[in-house]
């Protein structure tokens, strides 16, 4: 079973948001956040500890265990063998997905203008040719982006894996010189946004839940 948890900060008081997750996070995780220099940043890096947390406590774990994420450079960061976990965001929306059966990598991004052929690098010529010719250009180029991050975020390796090594075929995505299959479905968060989730175990079980924060809306 695959869990993935969503959020929107959007429409929210930010010292309000702040003010929530500095009560409901160990102090080294805020203290961590306020080092970005963004303000969307730091709600949205504390917005993602917070899913990560609500996720480990409703599997039974400790959620102590947030002070025991590791990180290596350009790699998935990871607590426990005992489980895999990933966090992306974009925009207003932060997901994050968990899960005690199998390794997880999941991508959102925002739509927004794009052009692909400034994306030859990590794309394949059939690839570019496809999104070109499509009807929504935009869309079907996040399609397959979010589709090619979460397969490089799933494997632990980041880019340190070059986009242009993953063909995905329906569900299945290949990387070019390997024997290993990763499994790649689309989760439906927001009409505005595409969001892939990849996973090392075919036809996984997933649940889809919005984390509803309870914090007054500024706009009503």
């Amino acid at each position: 079973m695959i869990r993935v948890s969503h959020t929107s900060i959007g429409g929210i008081e930010p010292k309000l948001l702040q003010d929530f997750f500095q009560k409901k996070l160990p102090h080294s995780l805020f203290n961590k956040a306020l080092k970005y220099r963004k303000q969307n940043d730091v709600l949205r890096f504390l917005c993602g500890k917070y899913l990560l947390q609500k996720l480990l406590v409703s599997h039974g774990f400790d959620k102590a265990l947030l002070h025991q994420i590791k990180t290596q450079s350009g790699r998935k960061p990871y607590i426990s063998p005992a489980f895999d976990f990933n966090i992306s965001h974009s925009g207003n929306i932060v997901v994050c997905a968990f899960s005690t059966t199998c390794k997880v990598g999941i991508d959102i991004e925002q739509l927004s203008p794009v052009d692909p052929l400034k994306f030859k690098k990590v794309l394949s010529d059939s690839e570019l040719k496809t999104i070109i010719s499509s009807e929504d250009a935009v869309a079907y180029f996040f399609h397959i982006w979010t589709q090619k991050e979460s397969v490089m975020k799933a494997t632990g390796e980041g880019f340190k894996i070059s986009p242009k090594e993953i063909k995905v075929n329906g569900n299945v995505a290949e990387l070019k010189e390997s024997d290993e299959f990763w499994y790649v479905y689309p989760v439906a968060v927001n009409t505005n946004y595409v969001c892939h989730l990849c996973s090392s175990q075919k036809d996984s079980l997933m649940e889809i839940d919005e984390e509803a924060l309870g914090l007054e809306n500024k706009n009503g």
